[in-house]
């Protein structure tokens, strides 16, 4: 499945009422990223702790011809990302105890795979990855 902006929103959604019990925010900006290392990002400008998060953007990698389980996998971890973001006890490790924790929790809960480093293995590159890209020396174009 080829990602869009489209896409991002409405499985925002979907596993916001499913996974968050629709308590996350509608992010400032959903995007594509341009790299085949980077699968996702969450971002927000510097806050205090507790305090509404400005600018949150949540990206995912054009790159790969997503299965639906692996696109949920990454998107949800990102979404973790906003919801440990927006608590009182932010970690200065993005991948820290706190999300460990959360993440083992939710995959045990709900079935999921979230991991700090997912593996791909068996993922196709995307039809809208540039063409000129290394991630086709790594991994097989989509059929």
């Amino acid at each position: 499945m080829e990602v869009t902006v489209e896409l991002l929103e409405e499985k925002f959604e979907e596993y916001n009422k499913l996974y968050f019990g629709g308590r996350l925010l509608w992010p400032y900006e959903f995007y594509l990223i341009k790299s085949f290392r980077c699968f996702g990002r969450f971002s927000c400008n510097q806050h205090s702790p507790g305090s509404r998060l400005r600018n949150v953007r949540i990206g995912i990698s054009m790159y790969y011809d997503w299965t639906e389980e692996y696109l949920r996998d990454v998107l949800v971890h990102e979404m973790l990302h906003y919801k440990l973001e927006r608590s009182k006890n932010v970690e200065k490790k993005m991948h820290g105890p706190r999300f460990l924790k959360a993440a083992a929790e939710m995959n045990e809960k709900y079935g999921l795979n979230i991991q700090v480093h997912p593996n791909l293995r068996g993922l196709k590159v995307s039809a809208a990855a540039p063409k000129r890209s290394l991630a086709r020396f790594f991994w097989a174009p989509a059929s």
